[in-house]
This record gives C-alpha cells, sequence and structure tokens, in this order.
C-alpha cells in the first residue's frame, strides 16, 4: 500500500512537468541515436568499401595473378601438364584467409613467339607469331570473319585466330596459311577483342596488340599473337621451346568480413614475397594489386571517420547544449516545489534523490528508444558499445539533473561559475591545440573521444565566453543610448543586459552557427572534389574508348548535339620510352596536342621533338630520352592528370613527332560539351559510337562517387549538422523566451506605468531576443570558418574513396556564409518572437488602466 501511495505522490508530482520530461526524453533519443548510429553507419561503410574492393566485376583489380618466365620442358614431362599442375596447386600454397577467397583460375598460357617463314604485307619485314591458349579471350572475342580455331590433334594445318588490327597489319585474312619450320597453321577466325575497362584488357594485350622491334639494320620485326584451342596444346608439345604461364585467381569476399582486411593483406603480401614453382624447379612469380587496395580501403575508412566524428562533433554539442537547457528549465519548473519541500523540514539528499528519479523517467525510455531507432535503421549485430552509450547517456543525464537540483549556497554561486566556464574554456582550447598539433587518425580500437568533441568543446568554449560578455555590451550601448532613447526603451535595455536567462540560448545559437557554416564550406570542399576527381577519372566531359580502335570519323561525334569539340588520342603500344637506354614502363598518349589544349587547357601544345610526363613520371626520368627506341625527345613535366591505368605514370607525345611510325592501340576521343548540352547528350554520343566502345561520362561518374558508401554517411552527417543545430537552437531560445513570460508581464506592466503604449509591449522581447541572436550568429560564424579550417588542417581526407578533399586549399564560401548566418539569424529572431507572440497579444488586449494612450 505504501509503494502505491508513492507511485501515486510520484505521479502527481510528475504529471504537471510532463512537457519538460517529454522534450528531454526526444533530445536524449536524439543523442543516443546519433552516438550509437554514427559508429553502425561508419561500419556499414566499411563493409560495403570492403566488398567493393573485392567485387567480382573488378577482377582485374582484385584478384592474384601467377606468373613464370620462359620454361624449358622438363625432360620427358610434358609443359602443359606442368603448368597445369603449378596453377591447380598454387591456392593450397596460400595463407587463410586468402586461401578460401580465392576462385577457381583463369589461365592463359603464351608459346614462345616462332618466327613466320612469310613476311608482313606491303614489305620485307619479317613476322614473329606468339601462340596462346586463353579460353576466356577466345569465347568473349567477337567474331569479324571465319569460325573459332577446332582442336588440332596432329594431323593438318593448326588452326588460329588473331585479332583484326594484327590481320590488318600483316596482311593476312581468313584462310591464309602461314608456316615456321615444320608448323603449318591457317587463319581460321578474325576476332575483335573484347570490349572492356583498360586493366582487364591488359590481361590479354599479349594476343591484341601488333608489337614493332626494330634492329640495328633498320629492319622491323613485327609480333602479333594468335589463340588456338586449349586442347590443340597436348599436340603441340614437339614444336614447343618454352611457355608463360599466367594465372589470375579472383579473389572474393564470400566468408570473409570486413575485420579480416588486415590479415587478407599480410597473406596477399606473404604470397607475392614467396611465390611458387613449376615442378621442374623454375620460379613463378606473384603479384597482386590488392594489398594497396586493401590498404585504401582502410585509409579511406579511417579518414571517413575521422571526418565524421569532427563533423557530427558540432551536431552531437549541440544536442547536449539543448539537454542541458531544458534540465535547467525543468530544474527552474521545480524549484518552487523544492522550495515547499525545505520548508517541511527535507534536506538536499531528498531533493537530490527526487530530482534523479524524476529525470529517470525521461532518461531511460529516452535512451532505449534512441538506441533501439539506430539498431532497427542501421544493420550490424548489437554490440557492447551501442548499450554502453545508451546507458551512459541516460546516466549522466539523471545525474546532470539531480545536480541541477541541489545549486551551491548563494556565497558559492560565483566561484561555482567562474570555475566552470574556465573549465570549459580550458577544454575548448586544449582541445583545439592537441587536434592541431596531433592531428586526428582513428586507431583500430575507435575515435579518441577528446578529439572528437574538440570542434563541440570550441564552439562551447566560444558561446561561454560570447555569454558572459553580452550583458556588458548591452550596458556599453544602453549608457550610449540612455540620452536619446525613451525611458520605455532604457528600460527594456536594462532589464535584458541584467537578466542571466536572457542570454543563456547564446551558446545553443553559436554552437548550432558554427556547425552550419563548417558543413557547408566541407560540403562546398566535397562537392568541388567530386568534381575535380570526375573529371581527372574521364579525362574530360566524356571519354569514349575502343579497344581495337574501331571508331566511327570524328567529325561524326563532333556533330552529336551537345559536343563542343573532341580530339582523338591513341594509347600507343609498342611504342616505349627510354631513359639513358633504360624503358620506362608509361602509357604513350598520341594526339593533336593543339585539339588537346583546346579541351584540357592544363596539358600544353608540344612541337615536335618534345613529349610531357606527369609528376609521377618525371621522378624518374633524367637522362637522354628516346621514343619509339631511335627518336629522341625533350620531356616538359606537367601536373595534370590523365585516366591512364599506370597510375600517372604517362607521356604525352604530339602526332607530328611520331610521322611515318605505325601506331596501334586502343583509341580514345575526348569530348567537350556545350554550357547547354543537352540531357540525352550521353545516350546520343553512344548511340553514334555503338556497342563496340565505351563511353564515360564526368557527371555519371560524379553521381557514382557522391553514391559511395563513405560519402553518403559524409553527406548524411553534413545535412544534419546544417538543419538540425539550427531546430535546436530556436528550441533553446523558444524555451528562454517562455521561462521569463512572468517577468517580461511584470515588465510591460512597468512601461505602461511610464507612458509606453500598448503596442511598445514587443520591446522586452525583442531586447531579449534580438542582441542574443546576432551576436551568436555572427560569433558561430567565426567558429564555424575556424572549425572548418581545424578540421581540414587536422585530418587528412583526400583519399576518401580516392575523391575526397578537405576545406583546406579551397575558396570559402563567404557569400554563402553570409546568407547562411543571415538566414539563421532570421529564422531564430522569428522563433523567438513566435513564443512570446501569445502574451504581445494578451498585452495589447489588456486595457490601459493607468489612461496611457
Amino acid at each position: 500500500m505504501t509503494r502505491f501511495v508513492s507511485a501515486r505522490l510520484l505521479r502527481r508530482r510528475i504529471a504537471p512537468h510532463a512537457a519538460p520530461l517529454v522534450l528531454i526524453a526526444v533530445l536524449i533519443a536524439t543523442l543516443v541515436a546519433g552516438a550509437v548510429g554514427l559508429p553502425r553507419a561508419l561500419t556499414a561503410s566499411f563493409d560495403d568499401q570492403f566488398a567493393a574492393a573485392l567485387d567480382p566485376a573488378r577482377s582485374s583489380a582484385s584478384e592474384i595473378t601467377l606468373s613464370g618466365e620462359w620454361a624449358e620442358p622438363d625432360g620427358g614431362a610434358r609443359l602443359d601438364g606442368s603448368l597445369a599442375q603449378a596453377a591447380q596447386e598454387f591456392p593450397a600454397l596460400l595463407r587463410e584467409p586468402l586461401a578460401g577467397a580465392v576462385g577457381d583460375a583463369s589461365t592463359n598460357i603464351v608459346l614462345k613467339e616462332v618466327l613466320l617463314d612469310q613476311r608482313a604485307a606491303g614489305g620485307d619485314d619479317p613476322v614473329q607469331v606468339r601462340l596462346g591458349v586463353d579460353a576466356d579471350a577466345l569465347s568473349n572475342a567477337r567474331p569479324l570473319e571465319g569460325a573459332a580455331p577446332a582442336t588440332w590433334t596432329g594431323d593438318g594445318p593448326l588452326q588460329i585466330a588473331i585479332a583484326d588490327s594484327a590481320a590488318t597489319r600483316v596482311g593476312v585474312t581468313v584462310g591464309d596459311r602461314l608456316s615456321s619450320g615444320g608448323l603449318e597453321m591457317v587463319v581460321a577466325a578474325i576476332v575483335e577483342p573484347a570490349p572492356g575497362d583498360a586493366v582487364a584488357l591488359r590481361h590479354r594485350e599479349v594476343f591484341d596488340d601488333v608489337t614493332e622491334e626494330r634492329l640495328q639494320s633498320g629492319t622491323a620485326v613485327l609480333g602479333i599473337g594468335a589463340l588456338i584451342d586449349p586442347a590443340s596444346l597436348d599436340a603441340l608439345d614437339g614444336f614447343v621451346f618454352g611457355a608463360q604461364l599466367t594465372a589470375w585467381y579472383p579473389v572474393t569476399s564470400s566468408g570473409l568480413e570486413a575485420s579480416d582486411i588486415g590479415e587478407l593483406a599480410s597473406a596477399t603480401r606473404l604470397a607475392m614475397s614467396t611465390g611458387a614453382i613449376l615442378p621442374s624447379g623454375q620460379p613463378l612469380s606473384v603479384n597482386s594489386r590488392l594489398p594497396p587496395i586493401l590498404d585504401r580501403v582502410v585509409t579511406t575508412s579511417a579518414n571517413t571517420s575521422a571526418l565524421a566524428w569532427l563533423l557530427a562533433a558540432g551536431v552531437l554539442g549541440a544536442i547536449v547544449v539543448a539537454v542541458g537547457g531544458a534540465l535547467r528549465g525543468f530544474a527552474d519548473r521545480r524549484a518552487v516545489g523544492r522550495a515547499l519541500m525545505a520548508a517541511r523540514g527535507a534536506g538536499s539528499g531528498r531533493a537530490v534523490r527526487d530530482a534523479a528519479i524524476e529525470t529517470a523517467f525521461a532518461a531511460v525510455p529516452g535512451a532505449v528508444v534512441g538506441a533501439g531507432v539506430a539498431i532497427v535503421a542501421l544493420r550490424g549485430p548489437v554490440a557492447a558499445g551501442d548499450v554502453g552509450i545508451a546507458a551512459v547517456a541516460a546516466l549522466a543525464t539523471i545525474a546532470w539533473g539531480a545536480l541541477l537540483a541541489a545549486p551551491p549556497p548563494p556565497a558559492w554561486r560565483r566561484p561555482v561559475r567562474i570555475g566552470g566556464d574556465l573549465l570549459i574554456v580550458g577544454l575548448g582550447v586544449g582541445a583545439a591545440v592537441l587536434l592541431t598539433v596531433r592531428g586526428f587518425a582513428p586507431s583500430d580500437a575507435g575515435a579518441d573521444p577528446f578529439l572528437v568533441s574538440a570542434p563541440a568543446w570550441t564552439a562551447i568554449a566560444a558561446g561561454v565566453l560570447a555569454a558572459r560578455a553580452l550583458p556588458f555590451g548591452l550596458r556599453a550601448l544602453e549608457r550610449v543610448g540612455r540620452s536619446r532613447a525613451s525611458a520605455g526603451a532604457g528600460v527594456a535595455r536594462a532589464w535584458a543586459a541584467r537578466r542571466p536567462a536572457a542570454v543563456a540560448p547564446l551558446v545553443a545559437i553559436v554552437v548550432a552557427l558554427s556547425a552550419c557554416v563548417s558543413s557547408l564550406i566541407v560540403g562546398q570542399a566535397l562537392s568541388e572534389s567530386f568534381t575535380t576527381a570526375a573529371g581527372d577519372a574521364v579525362g574530360a566531359d566524356a571519354r569514349v574508348v575502343s579497344a581495337s580502335g574501331a571508331l566511327p570519323p570524328i567529325e561524326r561525334i563532333r556533330a552529336v548535339p551537345g559536343v563542343a569539340a573532341a580530339v582523338e588520342v591513341r594509347v600507343a603500344t609498342g611504342i616505349g620510352l627510354t631513359d639513358d637506354g633504360r624503358s620506362r614502363s608509361a602509357d604513350v598518349l598520341v594526339t593533336d596536342t593543339a585539339a588537346l589544349h583546346a579541351i584540357r587547357p592544363d596539358l600544353p601544345v608540344l612541337e615536335p621533338g618534345e613529349i610531357a610526363v606527369g609528376a609521377e613520371l618525371a621522378v624518374g626520368v633524367g637522362g637522354t630520352l628516346e621514343i619509339a627506341r631511335d627518336i629522341p625527345v625533350d620531356a616538359r613535366v606537367v601536373t595534370a592528370n590523365l585516366p591512364v591505368p599506370a597510375e600517372g605514370r604517362w607521356v604525352l607525345v604530339d602526332e607530328r613527332t611520331l610521322t611515318g611510325v605505325a601506331l596501334s592501340g586502343p583509341v580514345w576521343v575526348l569530348c567537350d560539351w556545350t554550357a547547354d548540352a543537352p540531357a540525352d547528350t550521353p545516350s546520343a554520343l553512344r548511340a553514334v559510337v555503338g556497342e563496340g566502345a565505351t563511353v564515360s561520362v564526368a557527371d555519371e561518374v560524379r553521381a557514382d562517387t557522391a553514391a559511395r558508401p563513405s560519402a553518403v554517411v559524409l553527406a548524411g552527417v553534413l545535412w544534419a549538422g546544417a538543419v538540425l543545430p539550427l531546430v535546436l537552437a530556436a528550441l533553446a531560445l523558444v524555451v528562454a523566451v517562455v521561462a521569463v513570460r512572468p517577468e517580461r508581464e511584470r515588465l510591460r506592466a512597468v512601461l505602461r506605468l511610464l507612458g509606453l503604449p500598448p503596442r511598445g509591449a514587443a520591446l522586452p522581447v525583442l531586447w531579449q531576443v534580438v542582441p542574443v541572436v546576432l551576436a551568436g550568429s555572427f560569433v558561430g560564424a567565426v567558429i564555424g570558418i575556424a572549425v572548418a579550417s581545424l578540421v581540414a588542417a587536422a585530418t587528412d581526407v583526400a583519399g576518401i574513396a580516392g575523391v575526397i578533399g578537405t576545406a583546406r586549399g579551397s575558396a570559402f564560401p563567404v557569400a554563402a556564409i553570409v546568407v547562411v548566418a543571415a538566414g539563421g539569424a532570421v529564422f531564430l529572431t522569428a522563433a523567438g518572437l513566435l513564443a512570446a507572440l501569445p502574451g504581445l497579444r494578451r498585452a495589447r488586449r489588456a486595457p490601459d488602466r493607468n489612461g496611457a494612450a
């Protein structure tokens, strides 16, 4: 019975204060949802990035390559059997988790080239042919003439398939016979290599490319590739003088988790350093692009986490400030009840206990609901950290509410307030300095809470300083305008300057505006970097790629509506760069550099004998340079980016430099859009170039980049930072305006006694709201710029998804900052005036009791 009575009394005591308790519960739910949801979102982003890195569609990147140098037959052993055995046994040599992640091998075998008895058409150039076995390349190639080679058992000529570029260069067609010693061959098919990305095509380039080796005598030895039926290799054993094996093992994410990424990279590096051997003892090398890709995923995840937490700190700080304001408002509403209990002999312990219980009615449900929403909305198992965050938020709120119920004695209040202000300012300055000096790189165990909260501490400290300084400014303004203002205005101004509750929302406004402005600056930098990275990935507004080099005339492409200019670029194969006789690995791009400069002004117009090299290649180039083996050239280093797979190692050559040199290889067409290009320009361009070419569009690449998991998480944090703190600041301002409504009513009565007309009832509200909003907006905008600079200086986010930059190095959007600050000030002022509107209407309807007009 006693418990029932106690519960009923508690319910009766809480019922009048349901509104502030509900507000506290909502704020706690929002805080916990953000604190629990952000780590889960970042984890999901990490998982998606890991899965994307091992996407089968990117097998050319997420795979392991096993390859060997030319191998001589091992005694009586059949060479094809030795190579097949090595490819089959290799996965067993790998360490977990890599061993379980590799799929079935895709192999090709290239036999040592043989010199044909025939010569190339139109000259005396000898021709060497590389016979190859690659079932994938043969099945994916598009036949232009003839049919796929049949299995050769040793009787009759060996059927071969060659690429159309090789057939054109050598001058053969279907049915032509070729011979080399005792080996007779017949061209069974002329094929076009399967279209695909440049990296994937490098797997098959030994069959697609035409090479040219110029001897000292001036004779050019041509090299072509030819595909045979895989089953024909058995009968060729007597003609084989060596072969080269290349096997590609796709690495899939099946059975793996993102937490395995470190072990996976380590196992791949171990396989690369260990290699493999053939049964004959000859070594095989292991290569993979996977370790740097996985390292990039880890770096991207860490950088995304760093930026997301630092941006979210302002949002979470705004929520904490709002929670503090709501708790303060609830404590003020309960002050009368506590005074009555104290008059009846209840001690401060009873007040603290009751306040803790009452606050728990809001904090515990709010924390549970917030954690539940985050867990349901974002996939993943429930972690101990999720429960811990909710528990800490609830307990901290309960302790905060209990502490406010036992204010210090009057003699201690000023020292406590000064000490608290100094503590907050010290934390803000210390966090900013530490973040600037140390930087921010979250470890595998999680983020440093103090560094994460640096932007919030900085904004809160600035808000506290502004809140303490604002009354002095208002008093100075009061003294200056005392002689010129009316008595009513002077009283209203004096009241606003001396009422602490009138400047309490200033901290919330500073935190809100700083979060909005910093989100705006970082968001603009991200948007610019998306655009820049998309342009770098494509090379222009659009890029057409034909692996075979077969494209419609350039005039047809230029005639597409929306295309302002177009230039053809050939990725020349067989044209190498030598530095003091040493070959340099690079992609050689041959074009009309004057036409290219019109589309890409960052690339120079080259004269004959000049080349341009990227900064990556320029590091190792410094001797006598020759291109195409015997053409001397001078190099110019440029900082521009071109979309080549060699990671910045490219050479740009004007077509006049290679006049008379036969060129082969994939062809690009770089296109520049007009300012008013129709939306269907990409589809029209694709229709013109046909299915044999791929078209990449910068706008589409940018959209894909913005849809990546890391970018989506950051976009969500930026939107939250731009909207939620401003709403919370308006809420804090409304609470402050409503809380002092009785005092404003009494002040308006005094103003009417001083002769102020009813329409002047808005003066107290204006003097309570406008100075706070203006000061908070100005300080918040300044702090927002400082926070954006702090985040840019402390983090390295340029590698997020390979596309995201920071605010550092970007011009601040001054006009946008002014618009945001002014718009925020108008919004907050309107919120404060709307909160006071009911009282203003009552004041206008109240009769003038002292006869004032």
